[in-house]
């Protein structure tokens, strides 16, 4: 059967070219979704004869990814991140697989962080494999960040191996700046889709972030990837507070500019005997 690869992208000109390249084996189509990139991307995607479309900027791709796979021309599916790549003899098994019946494969993916692979703490490659490779009829794609995609009831899944030669190549953060922009930027987004529920208190975000912390570092053994593994641990652990602060300030109302105004008026207040 034929194959469509989804590529979504916003200012990714810096890995698209490789991304692409890499699609050459599998891909019969490959599919474009750009966020109002300002950079070379569009250009870039021209060259591979990429079918493009345009997505409105929202933050996070999910809602682009569900549109992509919506304009497909092929029911098999592989997508692709713009900063990754599909090593060539990863290519040429789903290529293979693509003749017999697809339903939902998850593929292990190599993380480079901080300039290295990560191999441990919930960032190792069939911890973090990804459903990449799939009948679109037998899955369900949502809207949410990091909502995911998800096997129907009756799809087969398959769950292939780690092997360095056979996995999807991530290079992820390059490094501190990196990771904490993002973390800023998926934080307040996951607090305003969340900030309908019940917000936690301070002890229990304070539990949630050392859960995480001792899961990645000391369970998932973060540990054996040295001075990354525990910044990556920490980290992580800032995400969940991150979060659960920011849910509870949108739930009381604290946003910036109420914020701005009030200052602005406690401002007023002590200057006003000048006059």
């Amino acid at each position: 059967m034929p194959v469509s690869a989804v590529v979504n992208t916003r200012n990714a000109s810096r890995w698209l070219t490789y991304a692409l390249r890499s699609l050459r084996t599998l891909a019969d189509e490959i599919v474009v979704v750009d966020m109002h990139s300002e950079d070379d991307t569009i250009e870039i995607a021209r060259q591979f004869d990429a079918r493009i479309f345009p997505f409105k900027k929202c933050g996070f791709v999910e809602p682009a990814r569900e549109f992509a796979v919506s304009k497909c021309s092929h029911e098999v599916v592989f997508i692709l991140d713009a900063d990754e790549i599909i090593t060539p003899k990863l290519a040429l098994r789903l290529r293979e697989m693509s003749k017999s019946e697809v339903s939902a494969t998850y593929i292990p993916r190599l993380n480079y962080i901080f300039g290295e692979p990560i191999k441990h703490g919930g960032w190792d490659p069939e911890a973090d494999a990804q459903l990449r490779f799939f009948d679109r009829r037998k899955v369900r794609l949502q809207s949410r960040i990091h909502s995911g995609i998800h096997p129907k009831a009756d799809a087969q899944v398959l769950r292939l191996p780690f092997k360095e030669d056979e996995c999807l190549i991530h290079f992820n953060y390059m490094d501190v700046t990196d990771f904490l922009d993002r973390l800023n930027k998926y934080t307040t987004i996951e607090a305003e889709q969340r900030a309908e529920l019940k917000s936690s208190k301070p002890s229990s975000s304070l539990r949630r972030g050392i859960r995480e912390f001792t899961n990645r570092y000391v369970r998932q053994k973060g540990f054996r990837d040295g001075w990354r593994g525990f910044y990556l641990a920490w980290f992580m652990a800032t995400y969940r507070v991150a979060t659960d602060c920011k849910m509870l300030m949108i739930q009381k109302g604290l946003l910036a500019k109420s914020i701005e105004l009030d200052y602005r008026t406690v401002a007023e207040s002590y200057l006003s005997s000048d006059s």
